[in-house]
């Protein structure tokens, strides 16, 4: 089944390699998810930065997930991005949109310190 990817958005700022690796295997990670367990036609990745976050938005017009339980084995891939976005001093969104599809938010601070 195919995937339509659409992108908007700027050019990936000057940060650490570590932010970066991050951002990437976020985003892979979502696009997996997305891939395998949404029934989705269509997402749309949007990467925008302020003064505080560099921030990635990744929207599917999938089937949506339901109250997901970090602690049992479903839902491995979004706590896997939840356990690398802490890692980055970054925060975690996550919600089903009420017109159908699942909406993934990564915000990380433009400042990433290396550790």
């Amino acid at each position: 089944r195919g995937l339509e990817i659409g992108y908007h958005g700027i050019e990936l700022p000057p940060i650490s390699e570590m932010a970066a690796l991050g951002m990437y295997r976020i985003l892979q990670e979502a696009l997996m998810n997305i891939h395998q367990h949404a029934f989705a036609s269509q997402v749309e990745v949007k990467l925008n930065q302020d003064a505080e976050f560099l921030e990635l938005v990744v929207v599917d017009n999938g089937i949506g997930v339901g109250e997901l339980d970090f602690s049992k084995s479903s839902g491995m891939g979004l706590r896997g991005i939840q356990e690398r976005l802490e890692l980055l001093d970054g925060q975690f969104y996550m919600e089903t949109r009420t017109e159908g599809g699942f909406c993934l938010t990564a915000r990380i601070p433009v400042e990433v310190e290396l550790s």
